[in-house]
């Protein structure tokens, strides 16, 4: 469960997601006449295919399809999933990255070596399914075959596990060796008119979008498709005259005032800054619940809920936990969805967080009690923990026990402590370690060094940038790599500046890297 807090095993994404919408290499490659950017991006990216370069780590019995192609940041991204010898790979995803001219610039791929496994189960799908029954004592649907080559490839039977987390729904899929019947790994799929606002200067009125139906108004954005509001288990809100809430903190109708304004910021701050049409990529949205009765906000694969704070006196709708939550979405709709580690879902945590920082310094509201300013905080507003106080600082994670650095223990760390060190490599990106005013006090590094910041709107360029070459299974030193190489190749950027200062970040948050691409502008 994508969870904004707690505890909980890492990561997401559905094999279905994988292949959701594919299409078959073989039977449409790219067209080769094809004059506009995204056609050119495809062509050469099939052909790139066809050749099986061995960067993609193709074999003969491997097949591919592609997933998805879209321009963003001046860069085009082709993904792919791959099955073998007709079994769908987890973790074989891939995503090949061309300039406007065809020229393939770099490609990023999730697996680590070619496939070379049996595809002949010694273990039956009913023995799996009883397997995953002593592990996770809930409903489950049928498994499924597949190769998982997040680390070495292994044939396994995948299950998917409906159950409840303090309250919440979990998706939680289990791999299960189909050789030997033992659990390799599992994954929780489930990511713990006018209107007067709570958070957003607090008892004043703020737009927000609704659709008039002749008779009333819905709490559906008409400009931001798929973006509404409802209590949890309802259907959106309506209204009579197109006047919402009353500005109170423990008000549902307030508190879908607050997370539809948040939701619209934050989508117009990803238009604007990260070049990116929508919360999916391709001008989709999510919907909203509000009215949990828990401490906590979760996203659950396909739309967000939010609770209430530790003493009950608002609801958890301030603008860093409403795109937090939607950040969970954007990860998932970006090449190479969600499956992974608890490394994986610590980058996850991470990226919530800084789409949090983002959509916050993208509003620029005022600093002041009624407002939720510009900060580097997690959830200071919503009051998760005691009122006023944040449950993570992106400046310096160890201020609520978390990591500053990378080690080797990320690996096996709770995935909110795990979000650490791509907070502060955040931080050190956008801010550098000197303090800069309201909002920016300062940090320092794991190196000793000393550094100067980009701005925050470069830095989730760079970031959104890595998130488009995304990969499954993520580890920070395949996000150290695509943040390097988006630096280093998109027009964005004149110069290396920006490169340099990315891989300075990196270095003083000691994530290691595997081979730092070159900058050559």
């Amino acid at each position: 469960m994508r969870r904004l807090i707690g505890a909980g095993a890492a990561t997401v994404l559905a094999t279905a997601l994988l292949t959701a919408g594919a299409m078959s290499y073989a039977d449409e490659p790219g067209d080769p006449g094809a004059t506009d950017p995204l056609g050119i991006a495809t062509a050469a990216a099939d052909a790139l295919v066809a050749q099986r370069g061995d960067e993609l780590k193709l074999t003969a019995e491997d097949t591919v399809a592609q997933t998805g192609v879209t321009r963003a940041l001046g860069l085009n991204y082709v993904s792919y999933s791959r099955s073998h010898a007709g079994i769908p790979v987890v973790g074989g995803d891939f995503v090949v990255i061309t300039d406007d001219t065809g020229k393939i610039l770099y490609t990023q791929v999730s697996q680590g070596e070619a496939i070379d496994v049996t595809t002949t189960p010694e273990v039956s799908a009913a023995k799996a399914a009883k397997t995953v029954t002593s592990l996770v004592d809930a409903p489950q649907g049928t498994p499924q075959l597949v190769v998982l080559a997040w680390t070495d490839p292994a044939l396994a039977w995948e299950s998917i596990v409906e159950t409840t987390e303090d309250g919440a729904p979990s998706l939680t899929h289990v791999f299960v060796d189909a050789l030997t019947g033992r659990e390799i790994t599992r994954y929780d799929e489930i990511l713990a008119g006018t209107g007067k606002t709570y958070y957003n200067g607090q008892g004043t009125d703020v737009t927000v979008g609704t659709t008039s139906d002749g008779g009333g108004f819905t709490m559906a954005d008409p400009e931001r498709s798929g973006v509404s509001c409802a209590e949890e288990g309802g259907s959106p809100l309506t209204d009579d005259d197109d006047a919402w809430g009353d500005g109170t903190g423990t008000d549902l109708v307030t508190a879908c005032v607050d997370a539809m304004y948040a939701a619209a910021t934050e989508w117009d701050m990803l238009k604007a800054w990260l070049d990116r049409d929508g919360f999916t990529g391709d001008g989709e949205g999510f919907p909203m619940y509000v009215g949990m009765d828990d401490v906590n906000a979760y996203w659950d694969g396909s739309s967000t809920t939010f609770g209430h704070s530790q003493d009950g006196e608002r609801q958890l709708t301030p603008i860093d936990i409403v795109a937090h939550e939607i950040g969970h979405g954007i990860f998932q709709y970006s090449p190479g969805g969600s499956g992974g580690g608890n490394e994986t879902g610590g980058i996850n945590e991470g990226t919530g967080d800084i789409f949090g920082a983002l959509t916050e310094w993208y509003s620029a509201q005022a600093n002041d009690e009624a407002h939720d300013p510009g900060d580097y905080t997690v959830g200071e507003e919503g009051g998760l923990l005691n009122p006023g106080e944040p449950i993570r600082y992106m400046y310096d994670p160890s201020q609520a026990g978390d990591p500053n650095c990378w080690t080797e223990e990320i690996p096996g760390t709770e995935v909110h402590a795990a979000a650490g060190p791509i907070n502060h490599w955040f931080y050190l990106l956008a801010e550098g370690t000197a303090a800069a005013g309201d909002g920016k006090p300062g940090s320092t590094t794991c190196n000793d060094s000393t550094l100067t910041g980009i701005g925050i709107e470069k830095a989730g360029q760079v970031w959104m940038g890595a998130l488009n070459g995304k990969t499954s299974g993520w580890t920070y030193t395949d996000a150290r790599t695509a943040a390097l190489n988006f630096a280093a190749t998109s027009p964005l950027f004149a110069t290396c500046a920006e490169y340099d200062a990315t891989k300075a970040a990196f270095d003083a948050v000691t994530v290691p890297a595997e081979s730092d691409p070159a900058c050559g502008k």
